[in-house]
């Protein structure tokens, strides 16, 4: 099974050309993705889950039956949890205002993706709406093991503080991958930057950046689980391998990155 993984849409992503940069990855190394992903904030209103009809139709005239849509994402702080919710109606994933095209994974949902078992959970920042809910953990917890964590925020400690000492990344998170089992790879966006494969802890972080060129621009992850592999399209000579250590999955990078600290970060 291969997966891919998309990072922030938004004010400069026009959903009909990233969709043709992963038709082209896809087309260029000749396998096709079964599943796609997406680390959230996908609409372009202020926290309002507000999209183009037009831009809707376009994608699904475009990619209906040449890629697997809709896209399954998590929310971000862009996406209003209150709206999502209102739309939930006892199904998952839950088609949004784009039917065919994009639809929301609850947070705390687990998929067993060809035996690679991937947990979800959303959300960034402190207003009710838009922060990450700690319960959705727990219910993470209670379906271990769990080997890929697709978030929009990531865990703190993934770079130094702000200027203002406030930290880079989500302390819930942060406990949540450094448990003993923990998972083995977290992949997220928010940030708007591309950056990783890095190990924290035991686990390997990677921030997509946002999607507006794929594959070209860093937005692009693919997880074959078959081959048990995760990399950045365009970056295939920094796969990180998943593997068993003792008696969970591990995670490592064929080879060490540089990693960019994250220095001057605000609030996304």
């Amino acid at each position: 099974m291969l997966v891919g993984i998309l990072g922030d849409l938004g004010r400069d992503s026009y959903l009909p050309d990233v969709l043709d940069g992963v038709a082209s990855y896809q087309l260029a190394h000749g396998r096709a993705f079964d599943l796609l992903l997406q680390v959230g904030d996908v609409s372009n209103g202020a926290h309002s889950l507000e999209f183009d009809a037009t831009e809707m139709a376009e994608a699904r005239r475009r990619h209906e039956g040449t890629l697997p849509l809709p896209i399954h994402f998590v929310r971000g702080n862009h996406d209003a949890l209150s709206k999502l919710q209102a739309l939930a109606a006892g199904t998952a994933p839950i088609p949004v205002e784009s039917p065919g095209v994009l639809a929301w994974v609850m947070d705390g949902t687990v998929l067993d993706l060809g035996g690679v078992r991937v947990g979800f959970t959303g959300g960034a920042d402190v207003h009710a709406d838009r922060c990450l809910d700690p319960a959705s953990l727990d219910r993470l917890r209670a379906q271990r093991p769990i080997d890929v964590l697709v978030s929009h925020d990531g865990p703190v400690g993934l770079s130094k503080p702000r200027p203002d000492g406030t930290p880079v990344g989500d302390p819930y998170i942060g406990a949540f991958v450094q448990e003993p089992a923990g998972p083995a790879l977290v992949v997220f966006g928010h940030y708007h930057v591309s950056a990783g494969p890095r190990p924290l802890g035991r686990t390997t972080i990677v921030i997509l950046a946002p999607a507006i060129r794929p594959p070209a621009d860093g937005s692009l992850g693919v997880l074959d689980c078959r081959a048990r592999k995760f990399w950045v399209a365009g970056r295939e000579e920094g796969a990180v391998s998943m593997g068993i250590e003792g008696d969970r999955l591990s995670a490592r990078p064929a080879a060490a990155r540089n990693w960019p600290l994250l220095a001057a970060v605000t609030r996304q």
